[in-house]
């Protein structure tokens, strides 16, 4: 959980650290956190872009991975692939329809441990759908 920044006072080495001691809050750190994506266009070429406002929230339970949760807010409007007429596109109604669906979520629904993964599973909202 390295773009994650630990509310607590102390800190931990991610790689000396065992599992059973990251229990606590943690808020999303954005200067240190990327949320990118890429996709197929016209089955040419491969689209980067990233979104560059969001905040999250994580409650680590180590102990009872049932416990845990994540939530994750991202705001449409800061979608960018460094082609201003592309993310204008985007932000239409054809995709995200920033004007009206100002936000997408993740919200997790279930947290699991398989040996030193996490599995998350949640609801994703986009324009007012929700996946599971």
């Amino acid at each position: 959980m390295s773009f994650f920044n630990r509310q607590a006072a102390e800190q931990f080495d991610a790689p000396t650290t065992a599992v059973e001691d990251i229990s606590g809050d943690y808020t999303i750190d954005p200067t240190h956190t990327r949320i990118g994506f890429s996709a197929r266009h016209a089955m040419v070429t491969t689209v980067r872009g990233q979104f560059k406002e969001f905040a999250g929230t994580a409650h680590v339970d180590a102990a009872n991975p049932e416990n845990s949760k994540v939530e994750l807010t991202i705001q449409t409007e800061s979608i960018d692939t460094g082609v201003a007429d592309r993310d204008a596109h985007l932000k239409s109604a054809d995709f995200f329809a920033a004007d009206q669906n100002k936000e997408i979520t993740f919200s997790s629904t279930k947290v699991e441990r398989d040996g030193d993964d996490w599995v998350i599973t949640g609801d994703l909202s986009i324009n007012g759908v929700t996946k599971s």
